[in-house]
């Protein structure tokens, strides 16, 4: 019962974290393109390894970088990932 009361409280404050981090994103950005990640995954090898882990740290590099509304949408969808987590496996 704890799980699934907490599981509702997590995705409805995620929606509302990511629903106004959508919106201020918007506003601030209105009519600009957005930029594309693009990564060449190659063969098999540990050179393709490499370039994807450069780009998750330039990623995470440029989170710190995001405005403050990308940061609150970002956080949301984390809440409901965790909410809907809570309320389909209910862990205790």
């Amino acid at each position: 019962m704890a799980s699934k009361l907490l599981g509702w409280i997590l995705v409805i404050i995620g929606l509302l974290a990511f629903l106004s981090g959508l919106f201020g994103f918007i506003q601030a950005q209105f009519g600009l393109g957005l930029p594309v990640l693009q990564l060449d995954l190659g063969g098999g090898d540990l050179q393709a390894i490499a370039r994807i882990l450069t780009e998750i740290a330039r990623i995470l590099e440029s989170f710190v970088k995001l405005s403050i509304p990308v940061q609150w949408a970002i956080m949301g969808l984390g809440c409901i990932g965790l909410g809907t987590y809570l309320l389909s496996k209910r862990p205790f």
